[in-house]
């Protein structure tokens, strides 16, 4: 099957304009000893399996009271609201957070977090947010022709925003 280019460009377009993340926020940080909790909420989310989402990478930072230096709090147990799937890393440095069932548009659910490794009496700590894309492991490619299974001939395009 043989397309123009213009056709191309255009499928392009309305492919890489659906496909956006934005807006992460985090809200609503409150501490009890040490348990955090707070509220977050992105726009774009998306899921359709556990192999096609996005989701969001939460860690928190500590400074033990009057040390200049920022460092991760670990994380012994994280839980969300319903609709949502939490999941540690191995390091326990961080979380994701995702959809756990089929859907997208904007993601919001409530998270608590219980960190240990906490440094000192008083610490002052900060929860950061990044959004993330699950790539699963394996070969892929990332070309236009073997997205819309065409044949160009080997040629690749560049589209630049």
């Amino acid at each position: 099957m043989k397309l123009p280019l213009f056709s191309i460009i255009v499928l392009a377009y309305i492919f890489i304009s659906e496909i956006s993340a934005n807006n992460l926020q985090i809200s609503n940080v409150s501490r009890s000893n040490n348990m955090v909790t707070f509220d977050i909420l992105w726009d774009n989310s998306w899921y359709s399996t556990s192999e096609l989402n996005d989701a969001a990478w939460v860690f928190v930072k500590q400074v033990p009271n009057g040390s200049p230096a920022w460092i991760h709090a670990n994380i012994s147990i994280a839980t969300t609201g319903t609709g949502y799937h939490e999941k540690a890393s191995s390091d326990n440095v961080g979380v994701i957070i995702r959809r756990s069932s089929n859907g997208n548009g904007a993601a919001s659910t409530t998270v608590s977090l219980t960190l240990s490794n906490l440094l000192g009496a008083f610490q002052d700590i900060k929860v950061f947010a990044t959004e993330m894309v699950y790539v699963p492991q394996g070969g892929y490619s990332n070309s236009l022709e073997a997205l819309l299974d065409l044949d160009l001939g080997g040629q690749f395009f560049i589209f630049n925003s």
